[in-house]
Formats: C-alpha cells, sequence, structure tokens
C-alpha cells in the first residue's frame, strides 16, 4: 500500500471520528498504535505510562577497530578494547563480526574476497563461540589472536569440510591471548 494511500486512509478515519482526530492532535504516535490495534471507536485505549514508550538504542559500535599484524612466524589477528567488550556482551556477533574479519583479512591481503567470505565468517563464528575464552584474557585492552603459518595450513586444511569444519578448525588451533 502506498503512503498517500494510509494517508488518505488515516484522514478519512480522522474525519469520521472526533473523538479519534483529539486523542490524534493529542498524542499522534499513540492514537496511531491504538488505531493499528483496533482500540478505537467505543473503547479508551490509555497508554502505558505516561510517555509513549521508548524504542530501544541501537548498540554502540562505533569505534570498534580490528587489523592484522604480519611477522615471519605467522600473523596476529588484533581487537581493540571496545570490538572485544561487544563480542564478549554479544553486541557484535554473526554477521557483523564476520563482515569485519572478511574485511581485515582480505585488505592485508591474506584471501581473495571468495575465500575472505568463507573463511572470515568462519572465523566470526569461532570468536563468538570464545566469548569465555576471551573473558578470561581480556585485560580491558583487547585480546590479539597470533596464528602460525602452521596454524593458518591446519585452518586452510579444514576449508573443503566447509564453514562448520572451518570454525571447528579454528576453535582447535586458535586461542585468544591479552594484549
Amino acid at each position: 500500500m502506498s503512503d498517500e494511500k494510509k494517508l488518505e486512509e488515516l484522514k478519512a478515519h480522522l474525519e469520521d471520528n472526533p473523538k479519534v482526530l483529539k486523542a490524534f492532535l493529542d498524542n499522534p504516535m499513540t492514537a496511531r498504535i491504538a488505531t493499528k490495534l483496533g482500540l478505537t471507536g467505543d473503547k479508551e485505549f490509555v497508554p502505558p505510562g505516561p510517555t509513549m514508550p521508548s524504542i530501544p538504542a541501537q548498540p554502540d559500535t562505533s569505534g570498534e577497530k580490528a587489523w592484522i599484524e604480519e611477522y615471519w612466524w605467522g600473523i596476529e589477528i588484533h581487537t581493540n578494547e571496545k570490538l572485544t567488550d561487544n563480542i564478549v556482551d554479544g553486541v557484535t556477533v554473526g554477521a557483523p563480526l564476520s563482515a569485519l574479519i572478511v574485511a581485515v583479512l582480505t585488505a592485508s591481503g591474506l584471501l581473495t574476497a571468495g575465500a575472505g567470505t568463507v573463511i572470515g565468517a568462519a572465523f566470526g563464528a569461532a570468536f563468538a563461540a570464545k566469548t569465555a575464552q576471551i573473558k578470561m584474557v581480556h585485560n580491558n585492552n583487547g585480546v590479539y589472536w597470533p596464528i602460525t603459518w602452521l596454524q593458518w595450513g591446519a585452518v586452510l586444511a579444514a576449508a573443503p569440510g566447509g564453514p562448520v569444519s572451518l570454525s571447528t578448525a579454528i576453535m582447535a588451533f586458535i586461542h585468544p591471548v591479552r594484549r
């Protein structure tokens, strides 16, 4: 239904019922909810509390940062304090966490976009599953995940098994360390 049609329906409903019109002018949002719930006409709608219920705020994910440092022996995936706190608190998990890991892995040149998507999603799932371990080592300064080339090879060897196999390999071979 188009917005214009919805507005016409609302206007017609308000013009037909002066009580609803007054309620709408007093508090448009409450009146709109009452109309949607079918609580207009003879029934009295009393909103819960003195004002309209608030919409929960979106979690603050600004300031989250992850990066990779390369060494002769392997790599380290670093997460700053904000990102580590959000992983532990369950704010940044699933697709947002996987997308961040994919971006870091592909930007570093370790993986191409296609492989990065699959392996990054597995890393995101493993990081989210390791929240208890992250909590144990987190000292309010973030954590890092050292990965030797041998560990990296074991993770890549699990790739033919799919995302579950990759996540299992990551959980078995890669562990967070206090920064």
